[in-house]
């Protein structure tokens, strides 16, 4: 099945169970995060990407077989900043044509028939699932912020995380259990309820990789 697929899987008693991964189209961290993960999920699954934006070009770029394009949110730039006024407008159109993507992904969702569904911050795939009471789970670095206390955070991030903490909610109904995967899990503390926490997940190709002093220093 190629992109944008609409064919009905068919399964057998010795068919590998169908997962449904839902990411964030916007920038490339949830596409490289969720990246890591589906190489080692494909080993037992069949796994269908279901994203938008940066993210569908990125999984098009590495030739993914199972590529579906839904409707998702994306932040408006200017050079290297964001417009945020153009970015509140772009979130407010996708939520007025919430009916239209949740239509669209809910289609190829009945295509494909999942077992199971994972979203990285990808706000339709989670009420898909729960309303079709399939098992979900939500794997991403955002929930840091709604869900966990971060120690030793400076006060200007600290009211930063009180604003935008609500808004991180509403991203993935509060139902569907998660997993944090941040640079640091020592400094998260979870205070509502959690799976896990976990460090950085990273791609095999990375981690077959031999360590070597180029004279370089790494800057993020």
């Amino acid at each position: 099945m190629g992109i944008n697929g609409r064919s009905t899987v068919k399964k057998t008693p010795l068919s590998k169970p169908v997962v449904v991964y839902g990411i964030c189209g916007e920038g490339l961290g949830h596409a490289t995060r969720a990246s890591a993960l589906i190489e080692r999920l494909e080993r037992d699954a069949v796994v269908h990407i279901l994203t938008s934006g940066d993210a569908f070009d990125f999984f098009t770029d590495l030739g993914h077989p199972r590529l579906h394009k839904v409707g998702g949110m994306r932040f408006v730039k200017t050079g290297s900043s964001i417009h945020w006024p153009a970015s509140v407008a772009e979130c407010f159109d996708f939520i007025a044509g919430g009916k239209r993507h949740l239509a669209q992904a809910t289609s190829i969702w009945d295509s494909l028939r999942p077992d199971m569904a994972v979203t990285d911050f990808e706000p339709l795939i989670p009420r898909i699932a729960l309303r079709k009471k399939v098992p979900v789970l939500a794997i991403d670095n955002q929930s840091k912020i709604s869900h966990c206390h971060l120690k030793d955070l400076p006060v200007a991030l600290r009211i930063y995380q009180a604003i935008v903490s609500p808004l991180m909610d509403q991203m993935v109904p509060r139902s569907v259990p998660r997993v944090v995967s941040c640079f640091h899990p020592e400094f998260c503390h979870p205070r509502k309820p959690l799976l896990a926490v976990s460090g950085p997940l990273i791609r095999g190709s990375i981690t077959r990789l031999r360590p070597t002093d180029g004279g370089f220093t790494l800057v993020y």
